[in-house]
């Protein structure tokens, strides 16, 4: 007997109850992690010039602006849970949005796996025997996430928003801390411009942007907005703007306290600038402070992550128990298999081993949607679009060039990752063919 309508819409499903504000928790509790802890010292040691490091820092932010005009357009217009694989499989096809859909959980689980090994590494800064058990405490938070989110989309809303007032809230406290210390002594005249070379401008800038990783992350949930139309910008450019304002306020006050040169010989330069205001409780400090920052992270990906599987499973590209959701407005299946991942890949052991695999797929990934902008306004110029992107088709067209100069460097300077990202790409197409030939070769039933 078919389903009524009925029958369907009493079934479990999505719930439509998020908003702006938590679209701003998910954005800029993705962003800020251990990032900004550690990348300004990297940075200022590729580009040792205050004003390059300054006008790197922001030049990111505008580089995310101009990606969001793209994406801010494409998921008002499309707004359905899954990310970027709904509008590529729109436009190129089921192959397409499987591999995009794939690639994007996968990274995700990886950034899962990396940022609880991670987050140990800072544990142990606070209570030193976590060091001696990463798996353990990595596979154990992992687990303690999954069981906040297991519990339903409320209460993964009022933990991650939660968690982000918190990670804000830290950063600013060090933020006006850093006024009781001295300004650093003048730097030399002769010591104000050094050469500057092509290979650490990109390196630099490959870590800013990774500092900015996760902006787009709201739109995952746009199925669950109250009023994606509104909310979808606001979120995006309100996590961009506000984590670009932070991130720039940390580094003119970390450069106040701290030379170029200092401030490039430190691994971790704001865990310096807490020994310097704490004393010897600056190490308990930093592992508190990473600790808070990384977690909030990881809860974001677990959130983003299921929905993902469910999008595909919906739509037939994977098995179809991927789209199951509890009462409580959580896709449970495909949450149990992004925590199984996840977990797998935290069994590493290795932080390095893990994140190898979110490397360049990101990058490529943006860059294949905002084609996928273009195809769509020529080919469905009549769809409904309540945002449309700014300054159409300048500043859409300035957004792909820049994505491609990225990842044309990302591939320049380190292959492995490209290497990485087709060999994924061409195992996912090769076990889709395999499973298409099958069920074209199966008999039908009568």
């Amino acid at each position: 007997m078919a389903a009524t309508a009925d029958d369907v819409a009493a079934r479990p499903h999505l719930l439509r109850i998020l908003g702006a504000v938590f679209g701003v928790a998910v954005g800029v509790g993705s962003m800020i992690g251990a990032g900004i802890l550690r990348t300004p010292g990297s940075v200022a040691h590729s580009v040792p010039a205050y004003w390059w490091i300054i006008g790197l820092w922001a030049f990111a932010a505008v580089h995310c602006a101009l990606t969001a005009n793209i994406w801010a357009e494409l998921f008002t217009a499309l707004p359905k849970a899954g990310g970027p694989y709904v509008p590529l499989r729109r436009i190129f096809g089921n192959l397409a949005g499987l591999l995009a859909g794939v690639c994007d959980a996968l990274n995700s689980s990886a950034s899962i796996a990396a940022l609880a090994l991670a987050g140990v590494d800072f544990l142990s800064l606070t209570w030193p025997a976590a060091h001696g058990y990463p798996v353990t405490l990595a596979s154990a938070i992992i687990a303690a996430l999954f069981g906040v989110n297991a519990l339903g989309i409320r209460e993964g809303r009022a933990a991650q928003i939660a968690m982000t007032a918190i990670k804000v809230g830290l950063l600013l406290l060090i933020v006006l801390a850093t006024s009781l210390l001295p300004p650093a002594d003048p730097v030399p005249v002769r010591d104000l411009a050094p050469a500057i070379g092509l290979a650490g401008i990109i390196a630099a800038y490959q870590l800013v942007s990774g500092a900015y990783a996760g902006w787009s992350n709201g739109v995952y949930f746009a199925e669950e907005d109250i009023a994606p139309s509104r909310n979808i910008p606001r979120a995006l450019f309100g996590s961009i703007v506000g984590v670009g304002l932070l991130y720039l306020v940390i580094n003119f006050c970390l450069l106040r306290v701290n030379s170029v040169a200092g401030l490039g010989a430190q691994d971790i330069p704001v865990g310096a600038l807490i020994a310097r205001l704490t004393g010897g409780a600056g190490p308990a400090l930093l592992g508190i402070t990473g600790f808070a920052l990384i977690i909030g992270c990881c809860h974001a990906n677990m959130m983003v992550a299921p929905r993902i599987i469910f999008g595909l499973s919906r739509d037939g590209l994977l098995p179809r128990i991927g789209a199951q959701v509890s009462r409580s407005g959580t896709p449970q299946v495909a949450l149990v298999l992004i925590t199984l991942a996840s977990a797998a890949l935290a069994m590493t052991g290795s932080f390095e081993a893990a994140f190898r695999l979110v490397a360049t797929t990101g990058v490529a990934l943006a860059l294949v949607l905002d084609l996928a902008f273009f195809a769509l306004r020529l080919r469905e110029p009549a769809l409904p679009r309540p945002y449309r992107a700014r300054f159409y088709p300048w500043l859409p067209a300035l957004a792909v060039l820049l994505d491609f100069a990225f990842l044309a460097s990302i591939l320049w300077f380190d292959p492995l990752s490209g290497l990485i990202t087709l060999g994924t790409l061409g195992g996912v197409s090769i076990v889709w063919l395999a499973v298409r030939r099958l069920r074209r070769g199966a008999p039908q039933a009568t």
